[in-house]
């Protein structure tokens, strides 16, 4: 029983800490003028994580650990 008992603590010390860990990143692709710019590429640098803008321009990066991230923007027409 003690060892059942000293799981669940250490299983309640530890989720709290993954859950506060993980973040979202998003936003909304514009051009310098306001127009939205729908189906942009959006990537975090030096990854394989990805996504596109919406038809809104809104995009959402989700789940991601903690940190520090550059995204990389890519539409057609436009210059990296």
């Amino acid at each position: 029983m003690s060892g059942k008992i000293y799981l669940l603590v250490l299983l309640a010390a530890i989720l709290p800490q993954n859950l506060i860990s993980q973040i979202d990143i998003s936003g909304k692709i514009t051009c310098e003028n306001g127009e939205i710019l729908s189906g942009a590429n959006i990537v975090l640098e030096n990854t394989f994580i990805a996504t596109s803008s919406g038809l809104n321009g809104e995009f959402v990066l989700k789940d991601l650990k903690n940190g520090s991230y550059s995204l990389l923007v890519s539409y057609i027409g436009y210059e990296q």
